[in-house]
């Protein structure tokens, strides 16, 4: 084996990989991201920090994504856990990911579910011996989809244990999910973008070579260390006609001619073996190769040794690996067409004869089949039917091409279930659009293919946020009259989802209870989805009783129903959650909210994610988690991207603007809904709203009263009766229209609210309506009624759980106070206020906070006995009148006298008159209650 050149112009990069190995040895976590183009040094970085982590004690685990098993799930992953694995027993966790990751036993959904893999991976690294472990992944430009989700997964929610996370991928080609949540790690995250040799560098890497051979490399190759060590084998003339046509950039196809020049002067039989591995993919093991390359096993072996012994590859434990993707994708090429579809049908005939795993299986079939191949087709809908929910896109590609290969009668009584499994796949996959036009095959479909598709259809509808579609195809289902009870309720509680959505609370409530004398007690996963439904309708249109009525029932059917049985209804627990949320029970909003995450983990259904991640970000809003709240919101949207959900994907936008708001502030706010309405706003009535609502909070804190008012005025009967709009609608608008100078109006609205929540009997909506109405009394110059009610909204806010508007009633208190003179009781508010802020990541509040004490004019402190003293000077008494009237004597009077001069900078008794009045009406004479005097 030709030795491997130094490692040069890497210093500062080797520093820092260090440092990223020595915060994971001392128990901490960090992230090592390696970009650069082709040939850089990627892999080799990746050699390196393998190489200090196993110095440290690290377990290193390593793994590669390569590009031709791009459609192979958690292909990335398949190596890289094996470190992990052994010793586990066939019931234990180890083994779980194993038979996932590899494909075996993946007979249906739940089996190859990824949030169940992403967990168990979690806790497999999370369980590593100590000193702790390296997970170094490359190539994650060519990654499979789930592998991609699993690295950002365990990125974003990092292992309790020592870890270190690596990943090389192209620069042109940055896995986007991985990137981002690389982003918010913050310090725990070393970015390294591999920059180009210089000359010194290429001399020191070719100590050997001419200096002019040196030059002519240096510039040919760019700098690129991969093409400086192929150039290196090039004549002179060659590297010269590279120089002088000055095409440097577009090079790659000559430097993939270099590459392959080894492998083109090879034997025939050492050229098959390369062409076999090529094919075979990553990690080929030596039986495999043979039988793929029409060899015996003794020739795959010398040219495998042969094959190494140039560079090219690597043997590990019988395993055959290129050591650079570009030598493997030129091995791959110069097989030529017709030989690799030939090699690809053999590899999959011994794959399934030796128990290969499924995904792999179907990968090379599907590179091999032909029209009317019976047995292709088989293997791609098994493999399409297992990988649904973990793989949707890959399960779709394996499912069409099943249905491609096989006239329509061959599948017979088959073919409409696959062909509404094959739409599911691609509407999870992404594909909404091929995904509708495969379910309007099925709309004459036998039972209860039929309906299901119907109700699919109207899934896929409001995924793209066509409400009014979704409507009319359930209605004309409906309107059919030929369904049985069991599957026109399942109707109705999708008619009852879109009702929500339309904030129509009748319609949502009526197709509720249409649901519930259909199901009875026979189907409680479907029930409890109908009594949530029918608690979010009551609750929109002011029924607050009805709703906790219904909401409690919902709880008890969806606690006493399985997990499986819950399965197809997960979407549930987000309108459940929300009307606990909104009805103040946030800890039992949370608690749905954990059961919909373990029923989503134990079957894989992903469909739903995007909509409970959006729900959890508004109760981690409302608990002041406003860090993790953002990080959900994008999450969501990320996830709604993948599955195509435009409306999905709006919603989260739509919740994210509140946490904005009070991290970043009005600016980033009001811009982000700018943006959110111009690029595609939520077409649901409902999620519009809560957007409008937070933007017009936004325009309120940057003073734009107008485009408040604008948003929150209008008629009453076009918002929705429930408290948890109204309150807020009325709340806003009182504000506006006090800082507008309609006292009286802002006071109308104010109290309005403050009824409608009182009767209503909800603490959050009753905090924010006595806050409306302390502003309102602030404004009007009652300070100490405002910070009395300031302090009552405290109380409620803090019942409420709602610690971030807690902070602003207390923000509001302070400032009620300082203008009131109360200095020792402002201080307090405006320092618990802060604390608020500061614990809960509300910088933007925060940094008003601050800035008002700063801009704040200075406040002349008098103590009760100077104030006394002055204010009886105000009203005409001399000294000894003074000292008679407060038992003091006149010397006493005189000496106070002289402290309230020298602090309000005045000579004479006229002229602190005069100065008494303007601080007092400026709110700047506070009373030093430390140094009060008496009871």
């Amino acid at each position: 084996m030709a030795p491997e050149a130094p490692l040069v112009g890497r210093d500062a990069q080797l520093a820092a990989l260090d440092a990223a190995v020595a915060t994971v040895a001392g128990g901490g976590f960090a992230v090592v991201k390696l970009c650069g183009e082709p040939g850089i040094g990627k892999t080799r970085m990746l050699r390196a920090l393998s190489q200090r982590a196993a110095a440290a004690g690290l377990l290193v685990c390593a793994g590669q994504a390569t590009e031709f098993e791009q459609d192979v799930p958690f292909a990335t992953y398949a190596e890289a856990l094996r470190p992990l694995l052994p010793g586990r027993h066939a019931d234990g966790e180890g083994d779980a990911v194993r038979r996932a990751v590899d494909g075996h036993g993946a007979g249906s959904a739940s089996s190859v579910d990824r949030a169940r893999i992403y967990s168990g991976v979690w806790r497999l690294l999370d369980g590593a011996r100590p000193p702790g472990v390296a997970l170094l992944l490359d190539d994650l430009h060519w990654a499979d989809t789930p592998s991609l989700e699993l690295t950002e997964y365990l990125i974003r929610k990092p292992p309790r244990g020592p870890t270190l996370v690596a990943v090389a991928f192209r620069t042109e080609q940055p896995p986007a999910g991985v990137v981002d949540a690389i982003a918010h790690v913050g310090p725990a995250a070393t970015q390294i973008s591999l920059p180009h040799l210089g000359p010194a560098d290429v001399d020191k890497l070719l100590p050997k070579v001419p200096p002019r051979r040196r030059a002519l490399i240096a510039r040919a190759s760019g700098g690129n260390p991969l093409y400086v060590q192929a150039l290196s084998r090039l004549r002179d003339d060659t590297l010269a006609a590279l120089v002088n046509d000055h095409d440097i950039d577009a090079s790659e196809s000559r430097i993939l001619t270099g590459l392959v020049t080894d492998i083109a002067d090879l034997d025939e039989r050492q050229r098959r073996v390369a062409y076999a591995a090529a094919v075979a993919g990553a990690h080929a093991s030596i039986d495999l190769v043979a039988y793929v390359a029409e060899l015996p096993a003794r020739a795959v072996i010398a040219g495998a040794d042969q094959l190494h012994r140039r560079g090219l590859i690597d043997v590990d434990r019988g395993q055959l690996r290129f050591r650079h993707p570009l030598v493997r994708a030129a091995a791959h090429e110069l097989a030529g067409p017709a030989w690799r579809f030939a090699a690809h049908a053999r590899a999959a005939a011994h794959l399934r004869a030796h128990g290969g795993s499924l995904q792999v299986v179907a990968h090379h079939v599907a590179r091999s089949a032909q029209p009317g191949d019976e047995a292709a087709a088989e293997v791609l809908i098994e493999a399409g039917l297992a990988f649904t929910y973990s793989a949707p896109a890959q399960a779709a590609h394996w499912l069409g091409m099943a249905l491609r290969l096989l006239p329509a009668d061959r599948l017979g009584d088959r073919r409409p279930a696959v062909l509404l499994r094959y739409a599911r796949a691609l509407g999870l996959g992404g594909d909404l659009e091929g995904s509708r036009e495969v379910l309007r095959e099925l709309a004459h479909a036998s039972e209860p293919v039929r309906t299901e598709a119907a109700a699919f259809r109207a899934f896929v509808a409001r995924m793209r946020g066509d409400i009014d579609e979704a409507e009319m195809l359930l209605t004309a289902e409906l309107n059919g009259g030929r369904l049985p009870p069991a599957a026109e309720g399942k109707l109705c509680v999708e008619l009852a989802a879109l009702g929500a959505l339309r904030e129509d609370g009748e319609a949502t409530r009526r197709h509720a209870e249409r649901a519930l004398a259909l199901f009875g007690d026979d189907r409680p996963a479907l029930a409890a989805a109908a009594r949530a439904l029918h608690a979010f309708g009551s609750l929109q249109d002011g029924d607050v009783a009805g709703a906790r009525h219904h909401a409690a029932a919902a709880t008890r059917l969806a606690d006493a129903a399985t997990s499986p049985t819950l399965r197809p209804h997960v979407e549930l627990f987000g309108p459940l959650a929300w009307v606990h949320m909104q009805l103040g029970d946030v800890d039992a909003a949370v608690r749905e909210l954990d059961r919909a995450a373990q029923v989503v983990a134990s079957t894989g259904d992903s469909s739903a994610v995007p909509y409970l991640l959006v729900v959890r970000a508004a109760v981690q809003t409302r608990l002041g988690h406003l860090a993790p709240a953002v990080q959900l919101t994008e999450e969501a949207a990320a996830v709604a991207g993948r599955i195509g959900s435009a409306e999905m994907r709006a919603m989260a936008e739509a919740v994210s603007l509140r946490p904005l708001l009070w991290t970043a502030g009005p600016s980033a706010t009001i811009a982000a809904a700018d943006r959110l309405a111009a690029t595609g706003r939520p077409r649901s009535r409902m999620w519009w709203r809560v957007a409008r609502v937070n933007l017009a909070m936004a325009h309120l804190a940057a003073g734009n009263t107008g485009p408040c008012l604008d948003i929150v005025s209008g008629p009453r009967e076009s918002w929705p009766a429930g408290p948890p709009t109204a309150v807020p609608r009325d709340t806003l608008r009182a504000v506006a229209l006090a800082r507008s100078g309609d006292l009286g109006g802002a006071g109308r609205f104010a109290r309005r609210a403050g009824s409608v929540a009182e009767a209503a009997g909800l603490s959050y909506e009753a905090g924010w309506a006595t806050w409306a109405r302390a502003y309102v009394a602030l404004r009007a110059r009652r300070f100490d009624e405002a910070a009395a009610l300031a302090d009552q909204a405290v109380d409620r806010l803090v019942a409420a759980e709602a610690p971030i508007e807690a902070a602003l009633s207390r923000h509001l208190a302070g400032v009620a106070y300082i203008r009131g003179g109360r200095a020792g009781r402002a201080r307090d508010a405006l320092r618990r206020a802060r604390d608020g802020y500061e614990a809960h990541g509300a910088t933007w509040l925060r940094s008003v906070l601050d800035r008002h004490r700063a801009e704040t004019p200075p406040r002349v402190a008098l103590s009760a006995r100077e104030r006394e003293i002055a204010e009886l000077v105000r009203s005409g008494l001399t000294n000894q009148e003074i000292a008679s009237r407060l038992f003091l004597s006149r010397r006493t009077v005189e000496s106070h006298l002289s402290r309230v001069f020298a602090k309000l900078g005045v000579r004479s008794r006229t002229a602190m008159a005069a100065r008494i009045a303007t601080e007092l009406e400026a709110g700047r004479l506070v009373v030093d209650e430390g140094s009060r005097v008496g009871p």
